[in-house]
């Protein structure tokens, strides 16, 4: 026949069900994550905004600096491409203080990172002002030599027809 066991209180003892815990892994969407991700691309979004008008605004100033280098260079009246001899060779340290000069007036209102791209390309243009002004004021002052030398010539022969000139 079968047995049946009886429970004694030995026997019989609570047992506690696992209940839900916090676990070590935070889910993506805890904390702010999407409101933080957001406000970094703000932020970016800003510097990217700042950057363009950085450039354009560099870009702007050296459009500006860049006609006004050349009406200093090829103005009908009072550009330096249109002196010679000696003038072109006087005038040469004139010219590069202008460039000089230029390139504070359309710097000095920029932003810190506007100026940074500012110098190095008007710096560029300076170095290729300043080759081209060596250049003329080299033929300037060569015109210039070669005149004088040309005009002492000159003034030999009227002297030697005038002091020795002899009808008789």
């Amino acid at each position: 026949m079968p047995k049946v066991t009886q429970a004694q209180a030995s026997q019989i003892a609570p047992t506690v069900v696992r209940q839900p815990r916090a676990s070590a892994q935070v889910p993506t969407a805890a904390f702010g994550a999407p409101i933080t991700k957001g406000l970094v691309d703000i932020a970016q979004a800003g510097l990217d905004i700042k950057q363009r008008i950085d450039t354009t605004a560099a870009e702007e100033a050296l459009v500006s600096f860049e006609r006004e280098k050349n009406d200093l260079f090829f103005n009908p009246k009072t550009g330096y491409f249109n002196t010679q001899g000696r003038n072109a060779f006087d005038s040469a340290s004139v010219a590069n203080t202008a460039l000089d000069d230029l390139k504070k007036k359309f710097g000095k209102d920029l932003g810190d990172q506007a100026r940074s791209m500012f110098d190095p390309a008007a710096d560029q243009h300076i170095t290729r002002a300043r080759t081209d002004i060596g250049r003329h004021s080299s033929k300037g002052l060569q015109a210039w030599e070669t005149a004088t030398l040309g005009a002492q010539v000159e003034n030999t022969l009227e002297n030697a027809s005038l002091y020795w000139n002899d009808p008789q």
